[in-house]
């Protein structure tokens, strides 16, 4: 059985119905606007605001009987805050939640926005041997999250006993 959590927090609605309305905008000026470079802009804008929506929409975390799996996100490398990632329950020994400041390596992130500055939320396995993975759990309701560490932990539990 796979289970997959898309970004639900009310912030995201909120930015993605605003990108929708800019996209509206886009499309209205390139209709209603008359010349070349008008035209070029207002394509620019939309493409831009389509990448931006995709973006959003790309990230997730699939749950399945045997894994947890996120993809990487669709940013430059040094913007980057979620590499791919894919974890087998029977690695995991321990999963906390926790805030940082780096990417889901630990790794600083080189980009000069503020936002880049600002504590995200991580799922961190510790795995048996040792080592750690995260994945951001940012833009995703409490209730999302929730289900998320009951499915998590209801996956090692039943690898635990087997």
């Amino acid at each position: 059985m796979k289970k997959t959590f898309f970004r639900s927090s009310l912030s995201t609605w909120i930015i993605i119905i605003l990108l929708i309305l800019f996209l509206a905008m886009g499309i209205y000026c390139l209709i209603g606007i008359s010349g070349w470079y008008n035209r070029a802009i207002s394509t620019i804008f939309i493409i831009i605001v389509l990448f931006w929506l995709f973006q959003i929409l790309w990230d997730r975390i699939s749950i399945t009987d045997e894994y947890i799996y996120t993809p990487s996100d669709l940013l430059f490398k040094f913007e980057k805050i979620q590499y791919e990632t894919k974890i087998y329950f029977k690695d995991i020994k321990v999963c906390n939640v926790v805030k940082s400041i780096n990417d889901s390596k630990n790794q600083p992130i080189r980009n000069l926005a503020l936002s880049s500055k600002v504590q995200k939320d991580y799922l961190e396995f510790t795995l048996k041997d040792g080592s750690k993975e995260r994945i951001c759990i940012n833009g995703y309701s409490y209730s999302s999250r929730l289900k998320i560490l009951e499915l998590i932990n209801a996956r090692i539990d039943k690898m635990d006993n087997q």
